[in-house]
């Protein structure tokens, strides 16, 4: 299909108000420059904003999951300092498979990002097309869960004292628990290509 040739500019605005979250402004940019009616390059650059959902932020969402191997550097250092052999510190306070509850982090920051698309149509010739698009999407802030030994080297558990088996013990950890937090960032990078091919099969038949 025939082209018009010159240059399109489009451009969008978007304005979020949160009563958790803040204020996000993101645009939204387009180019298209045709210098042929079946030759055209385009490119588009974004900004996004999500906000933390409620499983996220609320304190009171909470979930139990099970699995990771933590060490309690607290009662390891206690049990050295109490004068107990290195075996038995190791079984009280190495590798232990505890129960996690997953809370919601009230502190955490929205979720953003930056994308950003170039590429071209070509129309090779009048029933044959291809459009070829290169894209990349930076996220920062993504909400993740906390990594479990560092929930626990933070303090976020709970002791059971009458576990404690010698002087300046602080017992076993009977819970623990982890928050979302903000990562760093992540990002993504692709190539999107298409063919097309029209051909006429009303004389088929």
């Amino acid at each position: 299909p025939s082209r018009r040739i010159g240059t399109e500019l489009s451009a969008a605005l978007r304005y979020d108000h949160y009563s958790d979250a803040g204020n996000a402004t993101t645009p939204k940019i387009g180019l298209k420059w045709a210098p042929v009616p079946s030759f055209a390059l385009r490119g588009t650059y974004a900004k996004g904003f999500r906000a933390p959902s409620s499983t996220e932020n609320n304190i009171n969402s909470l979930a139990a999951f099970g699995g990771p191997s933590v060490d309690d550097t607290v009662r390891c250092n206690a049990l050295t300092a109490a004068g107990l052999d290195q075996a038995t510190v190791d079984a009280q306070c190495r590798d232990l498979g505890l129960t996690f509850v997953q809370r919601g982090n009230p502190d955490l920051k929205p979720e953003k990002s930056e994308s950003t698309t170039l590429g071209l149509v070509w129309d090779v010739l009048p029933t044959t097309s291809i459009t070829a698009d290169v894209w990349q999407i930076k996220r920062t802030g993504l909400p993740v869960t906390e990594d479990a030994q560092a929930a626990i080297d933070a303090g976020r558990y709970t002791r059971d004292p009458a576990t404690s088996i010698a002087p300046g013990d602080p017992g076993g950890i009977l819970s623990a628990f982890v928050v979302f937090q903000n990562s760093d960032k992540s990002l993504t990078r692709g190539v999107d290509l298409e063919l097309k091919h029209r051909m006429d099969l009303s004389g088929i038949g």
